[in-house]
C-alpha cells in the first residue's frame, strides 16, 4: 500500500516538473528566440536566389576508351585486388599490380564515378559500354590517365599506354586491336539477370 502511495506520489511530482518547465522556461525561451524582421536571418538577395542547374557537357561525337586491353595476361601478378581499395590508393603506394606501370588497375574508380554507369569491369581491367556519352568525367578520374576519348566511329586502336621500350610480361603489348563496345542495357533488372545467367 505504502509503495502505491510512493508511486503515484513520484509520478505526480514528475508531471508537475514537466509541465512547470515547459510553461515558465521552454515557451518564454522561444518566444524571445523568435526573428524579427529588423534583424532577419537571410537577406532578400539570398532568400531569391536560385542554385543554377549544371550543365554537364555531353560530347555525343566521341566515346572513352581505356588505354589497356581487357584479354591482357600476365605471367605472375604482384597484388590482387582488393574492393575495399581505389586505384588512386594502388596508384600512389604500388605504381601498379603487375609489370606494367600503365596497366588499368581495375578497382573501379572511372566505374563509380561515371554519371551514365557506362563501363564495366572485364579481367580486371574496365571496358566502356555502348551507354558511353563523352563526358569525359573517367578520363579526369583515372589515376593512370590511360583513358582517353576518341572519335565515336573509331573501329580500331592500340590498346596500350605503355610509352616504355622495356620489356614488359604483358601478352596485348603494343597490339592494334578491335575496340570492343559492350551492350548495357540501361535498367538495373537487366543487370541483375545478366549477373545470375553469369554466374551460372
Amino acid at each position: 500500500m505504502i509503495f502505491s502511495i510512493v508511486l503515484i506520489f513520484l509520478f505526480v511530482f514528475m508531471l508537475v516538473l514537466i509541465l512547470f518547465f515547459m510553461f515558465a522556461i521552454l515557451l518564454p525561451a522561444m518566444k524571445t528566440q523568435s526573428l524579427t524582421v529588423d534583424n532577419p536571418l537571410f537577406s532578400e538577395i539570398e532568400l531569391k536566389y536560385v542554385i543554377p542547374d549544371v550543365v554537364q557537357h555531353k560530347d555525343i561525337t566521341k566515346r572513352a576508351v581505356v588505354l589497356c586491353s581487357p584479354h591482357k595476361k600476365f605471367s605472375s601478378q604482384r597484388l590482387y585486388h582488393n574492393p575495399g581499395q581505389s586505384c588512386r590508393i594502388i596508384a600512389e603506394i604500388y605504381e601498379s599490380i603487375n609489370d606494367c606501370h600503365f596497366s588499368c588497375i581495375g578497382l573501379g574508380d572511372c566505374e563509380k564515378a561515371c554519371p551514365q554507369e557506362a563501363i564495366v569491369m572485364k579481367n580486371g581491367t574496365a571496358v566502356v559500354t555502348n551507354l558511353c556519352c563523352g563526358c569525359g568525367t573517367c578520363v579526369k578520374t583515372c589515376p593512370k590517365n590511360i583513358i582517353k576519348l576518341v572519335p565515336i566511329d573509331m573501329k580500331e586502336c592500340e590498346l596500350c599506354s605503355n610509352t616504355e621500350d622495356s620489356l614488359t610480361e604483358c601478352s596485348d603489348y603494343k597490339k592494334m586491336q578491335n575496340i570492343e563496345v559492350p551492350a548495357k542495357r540501361g535498367f538495373k533488372i537487366w543487370e541483375t539477370c545478366y549477373r545470375m545467367i553469369d554466374r551460372s
